[in-house]
């Protein structure tokens, strides 16, 4: 399956699942493939902290940890059974995301070893490619890599 394909039905899953991945059903995949993936969607209130106009720092950490898990699953050197469990997410946030204001995400896998997957992402705001927060993310694989038939 493609890589684009695969990153859409993947996303379209974690949003049937429930929980806070619900919350990714604004999130339109543009790119993927190769372990990378290019994502877009526009702030809005249900994204945002409490009384305030700009996004919650959980909701950053949500699209650093689910699309970052789907980059992975595009990795064309590997092929996984699932994407694994979260071992460590460290954020940096730059400047707030305001309601409204559309933003892109672009996921990477830096590095797949045999138990551990190294991955990152940075949030950018679409009208002026300006940094609004990055994430780094280390995911435990186990046995999940095989090698590609």
């Amino acid at each position: 399956m493609a890589g684009l394909e695969l990153a859409k039905k993947l996303l379209a899953v974690r949003i049937k699942g429930g929980g806070f991945d619900r919350l990714l059903h604004k999130v339109r995949i543009t790119e993927a493939g190769g372990g990378s993936l290019v994502a877009e969607m526009r702030v809005e209130e249900e994204d945002c902290a409490p009384q305030k106009r700009f996004m919650h720092g959980a909701m950053s950490t949500l699209l650093v940890d689910s699309l970052s898990g789907i980059a992975l699953m595009t990795a064309e050197h590997v092929q996984l059974q699932n994407a694994g469990v979260s071992l460590n997410i460290n954020m940096t946030y730059m400047k707030a995301a305001q309601v409204g204001q559309d933003v892109l995400i672009k996921a990477r896998t830096d590095k797949v070893g045999s138990k551990v997957a190294f991955l990152s992402v940075e949030i950018l705001s679409k009208a002026t490619d300006e940094l609004l927060a990055k994430g780094s993310h280390v995911k435990f694989i186990g046995q999940a890599v095989l090698p590609k038939a």
